[in-house]
């Protein structure tokens, strides 16, 4: 018998194409069929927000506040057909004038089959401290991940430290110290991008750390509120004096499983 034998006999397996989400607030996800695990490309913790600046004009400047701590290419285990929760944490709001800004939040992972990894080995971005009276407030320190410590914000007019990065974790960049009456404000720690800078003359806030996916906020000038972090978990800058500090970056992760 000649002729096509259609869709009778042994069929190739389905082919397996690569799935990437990004994901920015939390919520469930559900696995799909035939899927048992997971890559985690990375999870970045939320950023603090920068301190406030003393209140009083031409006094002392806020500190800017830390970026949280980063995981990259890790995996996980899930179960198909489960719910998988995603905790995106938020982004520290920056201080009013006279206050320090918020702490940076941690992100976790839980879910059937899910062994959590994540929220227990990390810690919260430190917010950057409000100006005082002639003396800038210190910066934020960045979040320690598992054994990488983290770094210490920088005193006033001074630079935040870099980020400590050992793979596949990297703590987060410190925040700047906030400038005095007779000094500006210090930039933000490096990471993978560039710290926030200063503001720039006497009384300045200073530049939010920068973490492994964000820009830290600028410094505010004298009077002028320190920037919003840009990305995600990077620290706000912090306010000029009189003025308020400037809001971390939320985190986020970035995951991809195969399938059909």
């Amino acid at each position: 018998m000649s002729g096509s034998l259609g869709g009778f006999g042994p069929q190739p397996p389905p082919r397996l194409n690569l799935h990437t989400l990004l994901i920015t607030t939390s919520g469930n996800w559900i696995v799909p069929g035939g899927v048992t695990q997971v890559f985690l490309n990375w999870l970045q913790n939320s950023g603090a927000g920068g301190g406030g600046g003393q209140a009083a004009l031409a006094d002392a400047g806020g500190g800017g506040g830390g970026a949280g701590g980063a995981l990259r290419n890790l995996t996980f285990n899930v179960t198909p057909g489960g719910t998988v929760t995603f905790t995106v944490p938020v982004g520290g709001s920056g201080g009013a004038i006279g206050g320090a800004g918020g702490a940076g939040g941690v992100g976790s992972v839980t879910g059937a089959g899910v062994v959590n990894i994540f929220g227990t080995r990390s810690n919260n971005a430190g917010g950057g401290n409000a100006g005082a009276a002639s003396v800038g407030g210190t910066g934020g320190g960045g979040s320690p991940m598992w054994s990488t410590a983290g770094t210490s914000g920088g005193t006033a007019g001074n630079a935040g430290t870099a980020a400590a990065i050992a793979w596949p974790v990297s703590a987060g960049a410190a925040g700047g110290g906030g400038g005095s009456a007779a000094s500006a404000g210090g930039a933000g720690g490096v990471s993978s991008f560039v710290g926030g800078v200063s503001g720039g003359g006497n009384a300045s806030g200073g530049g939010g750390g920068s973490s492994m996916m964000g820009t830290g906020g600028a410094g505010g000038a004298n009077g002028s509120a320190g920037s919003n972090a840009t990305g995600y978990g990077a620290g706000g800058g912090g306010g000029g004096s009189d003025a308020t500090g400037g809001n971390g970056a939320a985190g986020a992760f970035e995951i991809s499983w195969w399938a059909p």
